[in-house]
Parts: structure tokens; sequence; C-alpha cells
């Protein structure tokens, strides 16, 4: 571990990604990424409704 500025956290990172390096991906990656966004996303959708359903089973049965 370095005292200096020159380790690749906070604003000095920011700073070296914003200036002369390709900021953002290729158009391929970019696809990757919302169909990866998309997997997430449903999974998140069906996994809020199974543990609604869950919940309301647990709460008929102690009710």
């Amino acid at each position: 571990m370095s005292l200096g500025g020159s380790d690749d956290r906070g604003i000095g990172r920011l700073n070296r990604q914003l200036s002369g390096k390709k900021f953002m991906d290729s158009g391929d990656n970019m696809k990757a990424a919302k169909e990866t966004y998309g997997g997430f996303t449903f999974l998140l959708k069906w996994g809020a409704i199974t543990a609604a359903v869950a919940t309301i089973v647990v709460i008929a049965l102690i009710a």
C-alpha cells in the first residue's frame, strides 16, 4: 500500500478513465450488457413475486 496519490482508487483513477482512454465500450459489449441486465431484472421480478407468495402462504398457515 502506498501513501502517495498513485494508487488505483479515488479521483486519480476517475481522471485517468475520463482523459484519453475509451470511455464507452463497443456495441457488442453493450448488447451483452443489456442481455445481462434484462436477465437480472427478470430474476428480480420473479424473485419478488415468489417471495410475496411465500409470505402470504406462511401468514395464512400461521393465522
